[in-house]
């Protein structure tokens, strides 16, 4: 039903010490956690808030706020629960946002935006130590040439390595002497 591959529903999910979710949700690639259920005894206020504060405690311990979750209660008529979204909302029985394939697509497009952003970050903080490398060794030469400032041959050879151990670390690959490095990513090193 609404295209749960059963690998993906996980019973008692340890989100942290000590720490379970009654049903995780998770995508199957990844095993990260897509949508959490919490499940109730009864529907009433009491067990609304406990249950939100539950759901905020797991949010907080995945470090995602965007995860959708739910509160479950039994009911006596078919289909015999219902589903408290709180999520954002407050919407009982949203059955059409439970979908699999949707939730992982939202999972996967919300990541691909968040890769972009710290992208654009990193290189936006690469390009203000460029400009303050360049303002620095322009300084230097500045000085070099017009006080009584001289600058040795190991001096050149410490800058520039000052210089490389700044911008090593936004290099994905560097290729030193013949000998290639390559940064691994997280779900290399996972795989």
């Amino acid at each position: 039903m609404h295209g749960y591959p059963e690998s993906s529903i996980a019973v008692e999910y340890e989100i942290g010490k000590n720490t379970r979710v009654d049903i995780a949700i998770l995508d199957t690639k990844t095993n990260l956690p897509i949508q959490l259920f919490e499940l109730k005894s009864r529907k009433n206020q009491q067990m609304i808030e406990m249950g939100k504060r539950q759901i905020s405690k797991y949010k907080q311990l995945l470090g995602n706020k965007n995860i959708p979750t739910y509160l479950v209660f039994p009911e006596s008529i078919k289909p015999y629960f219902s589903i408290l979204d709180i999520s954002d909302t407050e919407n009982e029985n949203t059955m059409s946002s439970l979908n699999y394939k949707g939730q992982k697509n939202s999972r996967i497009a919300e990541e691909v935006r968040e890769i972009k952003h710290k992208k654009e970050r990193t290189i936006d903080n690469f390009k203000i130590i460029c400009w303050i490398l360049a303002v620095i060794v322009l300084f230097i030469a500045l000085l070099n040439k017009y006080c009584s400032f001289n600058i040795s041959a190991i001096d050149l050879t410490l800058l520039g390595l000052i210089i490389g151990l700044v911008l090593i670390p936004f290099a994905s690959k560097l290729k030193i002497l013949g000998v290639e490095f390559e940064r691994l990513t997280e779900t290399e090193i996972k795989g």
